[in-house]
C-alpha cells in the first residue's frame, strides 16, 4: 500500500463494512480533514463494489491520463505545434515518477488534473467548464482554490500604456471565477474542524515533531533548507533540490524567456506571447500564496503546497516551449532530427541510464508479516491494539483494526486538539510498557481499553529501546532506558509467557484479560 494512503485511505474501509474503526480517535480524525470531494468519491466507488483500498491502487493511472491530456491541451493553447503539448506531456510525467503525488491517490494527486483543466479552459474562455473545474478543486484540494483565485486576480489587469489598469476582456470570466472561489471555500472557514484550534507559530517552535530531526520536521536553521528545499516549508519541489537529478526542465524551462524575446516577433502573430503571460500568473500567484502561508503559519497549512505543484507543471510546460521553438528554428537544418531527438529522448536517457539510484518513488509499503494480519482479522471488529512497534502503523490497512496510537503519518500535529491527545497517548503508552508497577499497568488498561498488546520479541532490551526512533521522540517526558538500566523487570514483561496469544520469532501478541490478571 502507498505510504501516504496507510493514513488517508485506511478509514475509509467503513464504507465497506461500518463496523471497522468504532470509536477510533485516528479513523475520526482524518475522515474529518479529508475533502468532501474525496471521501466522496470513494464512497460511491465502494457502492460499486471496488473496496477503498483497491480503488486506491486503479485511480493514479486514471488521473495520470487526465493530466496528461490536460496539459497537452494547455500546452497547444499557448503554442499550437504538437510537439510542444506532446514533450511538455512527457516532461510533466518524468517529474511526477520522481514524486508519489499522484500514484498516493489521495488529495494532493487531484491538483494536478484539475489545475491543469482550470488552466485549459481559462485559456480556452469556456466559463461553465472553467467554473466546473474550480468547484471540484474545492472538492478535492482546497488549497488549490487560492493558487487559482490569484491567478485570477493577476489577469484581471494588464500593463498598458504605462499605467496598470483593468483588464477589461477578463473581466467577465475572472469575476464568475472568483465568486466561485469564494462560494466553494466558504464551508471551510465557517466549519472549523472539530480537533482545532490550528497550530500556533509559538506553538510549533517548542514541538520536537516539527524540530529539524521531527517526523513532520518543518523548521531548519539552515536557510536553503527552509525556504527553498524544505519538504513543507521551501518554496521548490524537493527533487529539483537533489544534485543527482539536474532535471533538464528546469534549465530549459529557464531559457523561455529568452526565446521568446528572441522570437517574439513570429510569435506575435500567433498570440502565444500574451498567453504565456498565464505562466508568469500561475508562478507570481503560487509564489504571493507561498509567502502569505509563511506569514500566517500553519493557518493556510503549509508553505510549499502552494508552489511545489505548480511549478512541476509550469516548468514542463515552458520547457516543452522552448524546445519547440528551437526544434521549429531548426527544421530546415540537416540538425533538425538529430537535435528533435536529443531534446525529446534525452531526458528519459538521463533519468533511466544515469540516475538508476533515483528509482521511481512510488514509496509502497508492503506488509511483511500477513499471519500477523490474519490472526487481528479474526479477532471481533471492535478490538484496539496497543503497540510502540513500527508495524502496527501497518495494522489498520492490513488486518482492519483499529491501533491506539501510530506514528509518523498518524501523529500529525498541526490540529491542537487531535495532537494533545496522540501525544499524551503515546506518553502513557511508553510508560505503560515500561513501568515495573503492575497496578499502574492495569490503571492505563482500563483508562483507555486496550484488547491486545503487540510487542517485538526483543521490546524490553536495552538495545530495542535505544534504535527505536519513535520512543527518541518523546525521550524528554519518558524515561523507558532508566527502568531497564536499573535492572527492574517491566510488568509487562512478566506477563509474555503466560499471556501469548500470537507468537513467532519476531512477534509477540499478548490477551490483556489475561495481563490484568497477572499479579
Amino acid at each position: 500500500m502507498q505510504d501516504d494512503a496507510r493514513q488517508h485511505v485506511f478509514w475509509m474501509q467503513r464504507f465497506s463494512d461500518a463496523a471497522l474503526f468504532p470509536h477510533d480517535l485516528l479513523a475520526d480524525y482524518f475522515q474529518s480533514v479529508a475533502p468532501w470531494g474525496y471521501k466522496t468519491l470513494y464512497f460511491l466507488a465502494a457502492q460499486l463494489g471496488l473496496p477503498p483500498l483497491l480503488f486506491n491502487r486503479l485511480l493514479p493511472p486514471v488521473l495520470n491520463l487526465v493530466l496528461t491530456g490536460y496539459c497537452f491541451g494547455v500546452t497547444l493553447e499557448l503554442l499550437p505545434i504538437p510537439l510542444a503539448g506532446f514533450v511538455a506531456s512527457l516532461l510533466l510525467n518524468q517529474n511526477l515518477l520522481l514524486r508519489d503525488d499522484v500514484v498516493s491517490a489521495t488529495p494532493a494527486a487531484f491538483i494536478y488534473p484539475l489545475l491543469l483543466a482550470f488552466l485549459y479552459y481559462l485559456l480556452r474562455r469556456s466559463r461553465l467548464p472553467c467554473l466546473l473545474s474550480i468547484f471540484l478543486m474545492g472538492l478535492f484540494y482546497p488549497q488549490g482554490v487560492l493558487v487559482i483565485a490569484a491567478i485570477l486576480l493577476l489577469r484581471l489587469l494588464e500593463w498598458k500604456d504605462g499605467r496598470l489598469r483593468w483588464h477589461k476582456a477578463n473581466l467577465g470570466i475572472c469575476g464568475w471565477g472568483l465568486g466561485m472561489a469564494v462560494l466553494v471555500l466558504l464551508p471551510y472557514p465557517l466549519a472549523p474542524s472539530v480537533y482545532g484550534p490550528v497550530l500556533t507559530l509559538a506553538q510549533a517552535k517548542a514541538m520536537p515533531a516539527l524540530a529539524k530531526d521531527g517526523w513532520s520536521s518543518f523548521f531548519d536553521r539552515n536557510f536553503s533548507d527552509y525556504w527553498l528545499c524544505g519538504k513543507r516549508s521551501g518554496l521548490l519541489p524537493v527533487e529539483w533540490c537533489d544534485a543527482r537529478l539536474l532535471l533538464p526542465q528546469i534549465w530549459l524551462a529557464l531559457l523561455l524567456p529568452w526565446v521568446l524575446w528572441r522570437r517574439r516577433s513570429l510569435l506575435s502573430q500567433r498570440g502565444t506571447l500574451s498567453k504565456a503571460q498565464l505562466l508568469i500568473q500561475v508562478v507570481v500567484a503560487s509564489v504571493s500564496l507561498f509567502a502569505i502561508a509563511h506569514l500566517f503559519l500553519f493557518r493556510l497549512h503549509l508553505p510549499s503546497r502552494y508552489t511545489e505543484h505548480s511549478l512541476r507543471m509550469v516548468s514542463a510546460i515552458a520547457a516543452a516551449i522552448t524546445v519547440t521553438l528551437w526544434a521549429e528554428r531548426q527544421q530546415n537544418k540537416p540538425r533538425f532530427i538529430t537535435g528533435l531527438t536529443f531534446w525529446t529522448v534525452a531526458p528519459l536517457v538521463i533519468y533511466f541510464a544515469f540516475l538508476s539510484a533515483i528509482s521511481p518513488v512510488g514509496n509502497y509499503t508492503q506488509g511483511q508479516f500477513p499471519q500477523l494480519y490474519q490472526f487481528f482479522q479474526t479477532q471481533p471488529k471492535d478490538i484496539q491494539i496497543a503497540s510502540l512497534a513500527s508495524e502496527a502503523n501497518n495494522l489498520p490497512s492490513f488486518a482492519q483494526r483499529s491501533i491506539f496510537v501510530g506514528g509518523e503519518g498518524y501523529a500529525l500535529p498541526y490540529h491542537r486538539g487531535y495532537y494533545a491527545q496522540i501525544h499524551q497517548r503515546t506518553v502513557d503508552l511508553i510508560n505503560a510498557q515500561y513501568t515495573p508497577a503492575p497496578a499502574e499497568l492495569r490503571r492505563f488498561i482500563d483508562q483507555y481499553g486496550i484488547d491486545f498488546w503487540l510487542l517485538e520479541s526483543d521490546a524490553f532490551s536495552l538495545e530495542w529501546v535505544q534504535r527505536s526512533a519513535w520512543l527518541r521522540q518523546y525521550a524528554e517526558v519518558t524515561r523507558p532506558q532508566e527502568v531497564l538500566q536499573s535492572g527492574a523487570t517491566p510488568a509487562l514483561a512478566q506477563s509474555r509467557d503466560r499471556c501469548a496469544v500470537f507468537k513467532t520469532q519476531k512477534w509477540l501478541v499478548l490477551a490483556i484479560k489475561c495481563v490484568r490478571q497477572v499479579p
